[in-house]
Order: structure tokens, then C-alpha cells, then sequence
């Protein structure tokens, strides 16, 4: 049937791109008057939407990732895994943008050996890299506000970067497939259609049900710290305090924004390519419809802009990041008594208050002047002895 397409190749976003994209340049030669237009309008708005969306979300990404590494948040673990994942999204985007360029200017990289099992190697690995960034970065937030007796053990830069190594030494093992299941053609092998069948299952476990089951429970457990301790502060003040002017408040905006986002826009691709998978076991062979190829073309869309987006969020709803970001988009020089806080982390105001009580009228020893600390003690007298 022209037009459709089986979902035997429905392994990977990358993969189902290049059908996507094969699709449209012989569309329009194989439908009737009557769906011509509809088809030649998705069309374009896929190749105008694609390069737009990965261009933004490079610069977006990069400006991220700069940031993060700047020295006011660099030595966070926190700050850490959102610039890996600025960077594994970047990674991922820039394989679209490859892929589109190759549908636009007819490259063939999907008939290409070895270029485009690595660019459905590289695209699986990000993917599933960014994810559990997400999540790693939901549970350190969760130890600093529901555990902070453990932060001082736990959230140490040199585990984060011990902990994104082995995930990633994992996941590149776990996805190494395509180089070993696909023919030079891009497509899969008829003996391995089995095996890539229940990596389609594997990777919706790994990138969809596990982290939403893991950070739905942190979620619940923060919000209810976030509850409890709001509650206890209104009860030992005679003021009023707003909620919203709370340090742990606005953390957990910042992490609810960052997550409820990120998997609110990955849930429709995940969930059609779940439904296929499930027609696919049922009745052996599944065939896209139409109406079937527009929904999943829109929500790999809703997945590319996921990975574009994420400077929008640090913007929005970080405090520390968009201070820093206007340092060095105005070119400004931050001020040297600035506390180096972490990006996601409250623990900074209780130690601030502990250096620098409000009742203490003398400044600290250490922005003493040299000639202030340097007095010479005073000489004691001899006496001489009657004896």
C-alpha cells in the first residue's frame, strides 16, 4: 500500500525519521487528489520545523553547557549531570540535523554502510543518556532536601562524574546492536527481527517506564518534604512567609518544571510506539496508516522539542542560572563576594547564615585587611627579681 509503512523499521526516532522523511519525497507521486494536500502540508512543516527546532535547541544547548561550566556553579554535581545532558542532547540534535540535510538534499546517508548504524547508535545512546540525567539530577535534588544530613557524602562532584561514566559505559554496551542487527541498507536484518523487536520493548523500559516510575516516587517524597517543612516554618514564625519566597520552594519548581516538561512531551511517542509494538506481537505484522503516520510524525516533533527547550526552563525557573547567564550575556564581571551556590542546592543559605551571623558588628577574619590582622602583640615588661 503506498504510503505506508511497516513497523519493522520502528526501532529508534533516528530510524523512524529517515522512513518519515523517505516517505514524504514520494509522497506526493503515490496519493490521490483528495489526501494530496494534507500529506504535502505535513510535509513542510516537518522539513521547516526540523531544522528550526535543532538549530534553536543547539544554541539553546550550548549557552547551557556554558553556563553550567561557569566557576559560580561549576563545582556542583547537580550543575554537572545538566551539562552532560546539555550535551548529550546537543549530540542528538545534531544527528537530526544530519539526517534532515541528507532527506533535503537526497545524500542517501540512510543507504550508506556503517554511517548509518553509528548515527542509530549515537542517537540511542544520547536519548537514553538524557533521560537518566533527568533522573539523576531529580534524586540528588531529593537527597539536598529530604536527606541533608547525606549531602555532604553523596553529592560530591567527583561521584557525579564516577556515576555519568559507568552510565554511560552501560548504555553504550546495551545499544551496540545496530552495527550487528541491520544490513548496509538501514534496515534490519530478517534473522535478528526478533531480537530488535525486544529492544523496541528494552528501550521503552529503560527511557520511558522506569524513570517515570522513579521520579514520580521522588517527585511525591519532595513535594511532601517541600509541604511539611512550609507548614513548620508558618507555625514557629509570627510572620507571614510566602511560600513562593522559600529557598526549597523555588528548588522544587525548578525540578518539578525540568521533569513534568521533559516527560510530558516524551509520553506521545512513547506511548504510539508502545501500541505498535504491542499490534506488532498480537498480529505479526503491523501496517501505518495515513492518520497513523501524521500522529507519530507530530509526536517525534513533540520529542525533538523536548531536547531544544531545556535553556527556556534553566531560564525560567533557575535563579543561579539566569544570574549567570546575564553575567555573561551583558559581559559582566560577578561580584568577588558572591557565594559560589550550587544550581539545585538550599543547603548554601543555612551555611551563609552560619558565617556571617546578622548580630555580629565586625566583618569576617578573612576580608580583615593585612594590617588589621598583622598587630604586633604587645611586649611584656621584665621585672627584675629581689631574689
Amino acid at each position: 500500500m503506498a504510503g505506508n509503512i511497516s513497523f519493522s523499521v520502528l526501532t529508534n526516532p533516528l530510524v523512524e525519521e529517515i522512513t518519515l522523511l523517505d516517505r514524504n519525497n514520494t509522497l506526493l507521486t503515490n496519493n490521490t487528489s483528495s489526501t494530496i494536500v494534507n500529506d504535502y502540508a505535513l510535509m513542510m512543516f516537518e522539513k521547516i520545523a526540523i531544522p528550526l527546532i535543532s538549530i534553536f535547541g543547539l544554541i539553546g544547548n550550548t549557552l547551557a553547557f556554558i553556563v553550567f561550566t561557569r566557576p559560580p556553579l561549576r563545582q556542583s554535581s547537580c550543575s554537572f549531570f545538566l551539562a552532560a545532558r546539555s550535551l548529550s542532547d546537543n549530540g542528538f540534535l545534531v544527528s537530526l540535523l544530519v539526517i534532515w540535510l541528507s532527506s533535503v538534499l537526497d545524500l542517501k546517508i540512510n543507504a550508506t554502510a556503517g554511517v548509518c548504524q553509528t548515527f542509530i547508535f549515537l542517537t540511542y545512546v544520547f536519548g537514553c543518556l538524557s533521560v537518566w540525567l533527568v533522573v539523576l539530577v531529580t534524586a540528588e535534588n531529593y537527597v539536598r532536601i529530604c536527606k541533608p544530613f547525606l549531602v555532604n557524602k553523596v553529592c560530591k562532584l567527583f561521584n557525579a562524574k564516577a556515576l555519568v561514566i559507568i552510565i554511560l559505559l552501560i548504555i553504550i554496551g546495551f545499544y551496540s546492536f545496530p552495527f550487528w542487527t541491520m544490513s548496509d541498507a538501514c534496515v534490519p536484518q530478517d534473522r535478528q527481527f526478533r531480537y530488535i523487536q525486544g529492544m523496541v520493548y528494552a528501550d521503552s523500559l529503560l527511557t520511558f517506564i522506569l524513570p517515570i516510575i522513579f521520579m514520580t516516587f521522588l517527585i511525591v517524597a519532595i513535594g511532601t518534604t517541600t509541604l511539611k517543612s512550609y507548614k513548620r516554618r508558618r507555625r514557629l514564625s509570627t510572620a507571614s512567609i510566602s511560600a513562593s519566597k522559600s529557598p526549597i520552594t523555588k528548588v522544587a519548581k525548578m525540578l518539578l518544571a525540568v521533569t513534568l516538561i521533559f516527560f510530558f512531551l516524551n509520553i506521545p511517542s512513547h506511548v504510539i510506539r508502545l501500541r505498535l509494538a504491542v499490534q506488532t506481537f498480537v498480529q505479526k505484522d503491523t501496517i501505518l496508516t495515513r492518520s497513523d503516520i501524521s500522529i507519530h510524525s507530530m509526536s517525534l516533533l513533540l520529542y525533538y522539542v523536548s531536547l531544544a527547550i531545556n535553556i527556556i526552563i534553566y531560564y525560567s525557573f533557575g535563579i543561579k542560572f539566569r544570574t549567570v547567564f546575564l553575567q555573561i550575556i551583558l559581559c559582566r564581571r560577578p561580584s568577588p563576594y558572591a557565594s559560589a551556590q550550587s544550581f539545585c542546592t538550599t543547603n548554601s543559605v543555612v551555611i551563609s547564615a552560619r558565617r556571617i551571623p546578622s548580630s555580629n558588628p565586625y566583618p569576617p577574619r578573612r576580608m580583615m585587611s593585612d594590617s588589621f590582622l598583622k598587630v604586633k602583640p604587645i611586649p611584656r615588661r621584665k621585672t627584675s627579681s629581689k631574689y
